[in-house]
């Protein structure tokens, strides 16, 4: 049971850290509005909430935790069609995510000088974004 928690939980975190990238990368100004000390303690804290709070409804009778002959050992009811499509949907909710912040970062240094200026170590690359 504990393992469903983290592999939600990381996968959200893992998007978190995307946005993260990108607002770094494209929108350098938001920055540090978005990503302070207390913000990313919310978000550290709302990530692992949620991972929870994803299972709740598990425990409050929506299904039930037992043994699966799918899994060999104890988790959420796999045989419930509306549960396993609920957490599946929490699932492709973060891999969705994630896919978006690494098109828009690609898009972004797509057409900026700042990877290549990084990569080669060069100086002369701190234009504002990397922009040309």
């Amino acid at each position: 049971m504990i393992l469903q928690h983290e592999s939600l939980q990381v996968k959200h975190q893992i998007v978190k850290d995307l946005e993260n990238g990108y607002f770094y990368v494209a929108r350098i100004s938001d920055y540090h509005k978005h990503f302070s000390r207390e913000h990313i303690i919310f978000y550290v804290c709302s990530i692992w909430m949620f991972g929870y709070a994803v299972h709740v409804p598990n425990h409050l009778g929506w299904g039930e935790v037992r043994f699966s002959q799918l899994f060999h050992f104890c988790t959420f009811d796999t045989e419930s069609l509306s549960y396993k499509l609920f957490y599946g949907g929490m699932l492709a909710l973060a891999i969705v995510l994630a896919f978006v912040f690494y098109a828009k970062i690609y898009l972004v240094l797509r057409h900026t000088t700042l990877a290549r200026h990084m990569i080669l170590n060069k100086q002369g690359g701190n234009k504002v974004n990397g922009l040309d």
